[in-house]
């Protein structure tokens, strides 16, 4: 994309411009003189009500998409000027992260009677159809780091207007947003086709993991209607844990040494940036990448994770089963809903969440036959099979749509404007 928008389509005379080398026949322009920033709304937490006047906040652009999840409404006069507008785009330029600034949104006709808060701007212009992409380029982000400096997190507002371009012909504009949102609609299909598959893993989870599969005889539990065969126990008999070992900073290293094996924080399980490793001198703490951890303490406390070879640190515990169990199965029992109402009751609220292996062991666990934990796991893992191959389409869509930035955004590739 970045490629289009700076070198056009299929062009092969290119010409000098304070943004580098463009194709002839293009202009550099200011983003002023193509539109204006409409500043956002201040409200006081008296203005807030239940049913209102949507602000639009950085928490409602995820993925260059609008969500209307966590609104904010208010009780306010807002003049035309400041309502949101079909086409407008809604960018964050203040934000306490400075991973969020400068992600934008376009405003469409579905979007209910909102405004924008005062951490965030609104473009409006009459070429805001080529703009949202420019604003998805890596060349404004490029400007954007330039504006923000090096301490204050926000993108001044006039800075923003004067963020400079290069424009082709109306028509050839046409034409590269025309391919640029052909493929955003791919994206955003694939993305919604994961949403609805991973519903429809978590609604299936829940309900084989209390009702199974194909029963048609219940009996009453502790816990409610449970199908008959099935048995309530307490997952410590059926499972061993083994906590984790706490080890000075000091004596771990930031990079791989013969002699020395990861150390896995919670953290790790789901990033590999920040590796650790100590003396590979703690075998009865190491887990593989089968084997099932949770977090102790803190805001993932409960939590289950897999997939990470190494000694595992102090803020976990591995858990081990036994024959009655697999290991899977029970890696699905705990994500569901069932799962989390016992744990909530471990929490107080005052403190810091912690769970403990001696609490974890305590917990009820409706246990099916082998085989019917097997059948379930299958049914399971098909719908995480669909989910992936549905993610890594997604990855080729969003590479495809880079390189077509890439291409177009720069006039390095061609397309036919009649």
């Amino acid at each position: 994309m970045n490629e289009l928008l700076t070198k056009g389509i299929g062009h092969t005379e290119f010409k000098d411009s304070p943004v580098g080398k463009i194709p002839v026949g293009w202009e550099v322009k200011e983003l002023v003189q193509v539109g204006r920033c409409i500043r956002g709304l201040t409200y006081s937490p008296d203005n807030v009500v239940e049913n209102g006047l949507l602000v639009l906040r950085s928490s409602n652009v995820q993925d260059g998409r609008l969500l209307f999840e966590d609104n904010v409404y208010v009780d306010l006069k807002v003049g035309d000027e400041y309502l949101s507008k079909n086409g407008d785009i809604l960018i964050c330029v203040r934000n306490g992260s400075r991973r969020l600034l400068g992600k934008s949104a376009t405003i469409t006709s579905n979007c209910p009677k909102s405004t924008h808060g005062a951490f965030m701007t609104v473009f409006r212009g009459e070429l805001n159809f080529y703009v949202k992409h420019l604003m998805k380029s890596e060349m404004f982000f490029r400007q954007v780091s330039i504006d923000i400096g090096a301490t204050i997190n926000s993108i001044n507002n006039s800075n923003l207007l004067q963020f400079r371009f290069s424009f082709p012909s109306l028509p050839e504009q046409q034409k590269i947003a025309s391919i640029l949102t052909s493929v955003d609609e791919v994206i955003e299909k694939t993305q919604s086709q994961i949403n609805k598959l991973q519903d429809l893993k978590k609604g299936t989870m829940n309900e084989l993991l209390t009702k199974g599969i194909g029963h048609t005889e219940f009996k009453d539990s502790p816990v409610g209607k449970i199908p008959v065969g099935w048995d309530i126990v307490e997952l410590g008999s059926l499972c061993g844990f083994t906590q984790g070992v706490q080890i000075p900073l000091s004596d771990t290293l930031r990079k791989e040494t013969d002699g020395y094996i990861r150390y896995l924080y919670i953290n790790d399980f789901s990033s590999d940036k920040k590796l650790r490793f100590v003396r590979n001198e703690y075998s009865e703490k190491i887990v593989t990448t089968k084997d099932l951890v949770m977090a102790n303490t803190g805001h993932t406390a409960g939590s289950v994770f897999r997939g990470k070879h190494g000694v595992l640190s102090n803020n976990a515990f591995k858990i081990s089963v036994n024959e009655k169990i697999i290991p899977e199965y029970l890696y699905y029992y705990l994500t569901t809903d069932d799962y989390w109402i016992q744990i909530g009751r471990l929490f107080n609220s005052a403190g810091q969440p912690h769970v403990g292996h001696g609490n974890i062991a305590k917990l009820n666990f409706l246990c099916p036959s082998i085989y019917e934990q097997s059948e379930v796991v299958n049914i399971l893992f098909s719908i995480e099979q669909n989910i992936e191959e549905k993610q890594r389409k997604l990855e080729q869509t969003q590479s495809l749509k880079k390189s077509l930035m890439q291409d177009l955004l720069t006039g390095k590739v061609r397309v036919t404007v009649h």
